[in-house]
């Protein structure tokens, strides 16, 4: 059982200095450029008009997109949108766990960052899944989203209110 722990804490190790280097050296590719040069040259609303109308149809990921980092000027801060969306997604998966499930708040965070490992684990294509802001974006945001209110709409019904 100990050398499961130790190998296990190993590998999130391992897999906390990858993303913390993949972070380090990620820069916007050239469809976030794009969509921030829209932002920059129109303003917030117009972009996210331009984006539904010629683009895609996603009201909340389009103004996500006029309100990244590199959108306001901010080059540096792009690094940290994996590790922001990281934190959501360990965030999300953590109150789902605790409203499913009714794990204590001992088991619920190493559950959710269990979780979070094998997901990442398992991805096909980590680094669009987390180092192109887009699919964040779309993906990673939508899927943490939808866990936070299927968790928020159970509490709020189970709780008498509906």
């Amino acid at each position: 059982m100990r050398t499961t722990l130790f190998f296990a804490g190993i590998m999130a190790t391992l897999f906390c200095v990858a993303v913390f280097i993949g972070c380090y050296y990620t820069r916007p590719n050239t469809e976030t450029l794009e969509i921030t040069a829209d932002v920059m040259r129109s303003g917030l609303l117009p972009a996210a008009e331009k984006m539904m109308l010629s683009y895609d149809g996603r009201y909340f990921t389009n103004l996500l997109h006029g309100l990244n980092p590199v959108a306001r000027g901010y080059f540096d801060a792009y690094n940290f949108l994996p590790l922001a969306a990281i934190a959501l997604f360990t965030f999300a998966v953590y109150f789902w766990l605790r409203t499913f499930f009714d794990v204590s708040r001992k088991k619920g965070v190493p559950a959710a960052l269990l979780f979070v490992f094998v997901h990442f684990g398992l991805s096909p294509d980590i680094s669009s899944e987390l180092f192109n802001m887009i699919a964040v974006y779309v993906y990673l945001y939508g899927s943490s989203l939808w866990l936070i209110w299927t968790a928020a709409a159970f509490r709020y019904y189970t709780a008498g209110n509906g």
